[in-house]
């Protein structure tokens, strides 16, 4: 009796490699179906989703920064065909969702996006990256009638809206003492 052969990346169809090979007809030959094999495994993807927020001073330059991140990750169940090197994967989950991340108030300066985030990704696209830009707010500053600034007063700075860190909030005309505002009262 022959026995089925061990293929190097094959799998008998029937039976396993050492198995007796029993001939119907001993003048022709048996043929003995393999597919290829298949190894299982596991995989696991890890994403990320970072939101940066950054400060910038009046001239445009980054004085500070600080980062937010948030993680996720899949797990897949894999099947790796030796014959062809081809592996498929059968995910846990197809997708996950990441938490939207509110902007914060800091008092004076105004962010450029109120909420960023809350991507839903997959297992193939799985980061996320966001920045939020902070500006210094603006002032109130009194000037004469030819626009330079009226001796011995100060610039008075917008407030943040502390319900809505990309608005502030309306500011009142300073008085200033022996000068009437053009617009407004004081």
């Amino acid at each position: 009796d022959s026995k089925v052969p061990e293929v190097k990346n094959w799998t008998p169809k029937n039976g396993k490699p050492g198995d007796p090979v029993k001939a119907s007809d001993p003048t022709k030959d048996t043929e003995v179906p393999y597919t290829h094999t298949k190894t299982p495994g596991q995989t696991e993807v890890t994403g990320k989703q970072t939101v940066t927020y950054v400060f910038k001073d009046k001239d445009g330059n980054v004085v500070k920064t600080k980062t937010v991140e948030q993680s996720t990750s899949f797990t897949g169940k894999t099947t790796k065909d030796e014959v062809t090197g081809e592996t498929t994967t059968v995910w846990e989950k197809q997708s996950s969702s990441y938490k939207a991340e509110t902007t914060p108030v800091e008092q004076g300066y105004t962010a450029d996006k109120d909420v960023v985030g809350g991507d839903t990704v997959t297992p193939e696209d799985p980061n996320r990256s966001y920045t939020v830009v902070y500006t210094p707010n603006g002032s109130v500053v009194p000037v004469d009638e030819t626009g330079k600034q009226i001796p011995g007063t100060n610039p008075v700075p917008y407030e943040t809206d502390p319900t809505d860190p990309t608005k502030v909030v309306d500011s009142k005309v300073p008085e200033v003492k022996n000068w009437t505002p053009k617009n407004g009262k004081p």
